[in-house]
């Protein structure tokens, strides 16, 4: 009897093992991630000498749902992403950073939302980046009928401009995870672009860092202000992204902006909080730039948006110094 509880003991952690291995494959073998991605847009580029950039955590446009165990529709899903549509076209930003985009996820019923933005608002480039590929994510644990199942998500650099891609780089992962949670880690990427506005070649980095282990995120912060300085002293750079990180804690903004010349284009201020997009109170998502080549017009949180995602997008315009 012993023999017979250690034998199905043991065949049931295999199972579950091999159960972990399985759902945590890719959901699609991709040759390349990390790709520039063009459309059929017909470009009208006006000559002018101010431009915007807008970065915007969309959340898989989830709303305030994200992450939880709650039932959504398809319905719930199209008129988010419909709001978020209708916002962006308000705006009309040049340059758009987007992060937690869904490229045909179970969990917001396959569409694209990339191309859903991109064909919608008139884009002729994306430079879309997956962060997350896997058969099967049994998250939110509880029940089985909410978990997000397959999923294919990631980053998007999006412009009616030209994107010339440099690189994309997987950030710095928490040490001493358990399995399953190092299994199923959404990766953290620092995209890296080159977009040609009329005379000038900027440098975008669009970037979503470690949201739970602070440690962690210094370390990403490390990794990403290296990259901003081999750029910062020849070339225009804009870093924009979701930092996870406010300005007033010992954290990675404090170390991000110890930058050459580097500027924010919003203040630490209450009214510049962008996180919750329900309720407020943490500003974690900036757009930076190296002052010796941009100088700021303009900036806001769009707090227009609405809770189409548990964020708030950010915009500046800029022009070029020289």
């Amino acid at each position: 009897m012993k023999l017979l509880f250690i034998s199905i003991v043991f065949v049931s952690v295999l199972l579950i093992i091999l159960g972990v291995i399985w759902a945590s494959g890719p959901a699609e073998r991709i040759t390349a991630p990390n790709r520039l991605q063009e459309y059929p847009a017909i470009q009208r580029l006006e000559s002018k000498d101010t431009f915007s950039v807008l970065t915007y955590n969309v959340g898989y446009f989830s709303g305030m749902t994200n992450n939880l165990p709650l039932e959504r529709s398809e319905a719930f899903f199209k008129e988010n992403l419909e709001s978020g549509l209708k916002t962006l076209w308000t705006i009309k930003p040049d340059i758009l950073g987007l992060q937690e985009v869904d490229f045909g996820s179970s969990r917001s019923f396959n569409y694209n939302q990339q191309d859903t933005i991109a064909v919608r608002l008139g884009y002729k480039y994306a430079y879309q980046s997956i962060n997350w590929n896997k058969r099967y994510v049994p998250f939110p644990y509880w029940p089985p009928s909410l978990q997000f199942g397959r999923l294919l998500s990631g980053q998007s650099i999006i412009s009616h401009y030209q994107i010339n891609p440099i690189h994309t780089i997987t950030l710095q992962r928490p040490e001493n995870q358990h399995f399953f949670r190092d299994k199923f880690y959404i990766d953290r990427l620092l995209q890296i672009a080159e977009v040609k506005l009329g005379n000038h070649l900027v440098v975008v980095m669009n970037v979503h860092m470690e949201a739970y282990d602070q440690a962690t995120r210094v370390d990403q912060a490390a990794q990403v202000l290296e990259v901003y300085e081999k750029y910062a002293s020849s070339s225009p750079v804009l870093l924009i992204g979701d930092f996870n990180s406010a300005f007033d804690s010992e954290d990675a903004m404090e170390l991000i902006m110890k930058g050459s010349h580097i500027a924010s284009a919003l203040l630490p201020d209450q009214s510049n909080h962008t996180y919750s997009s329900l309720k407020p109170e943490e500003q974690i998502d900036h757009i930076l730039y190296n002052s010796n080549f941009i100088e700021k017009v303009s900036a806001e949180v769009v707090s227009t948006a609405g809770q189409v995602s548990d964020h708030l997008p950010v915009v500046m315009n800029f022009k070029f110094v020289k």
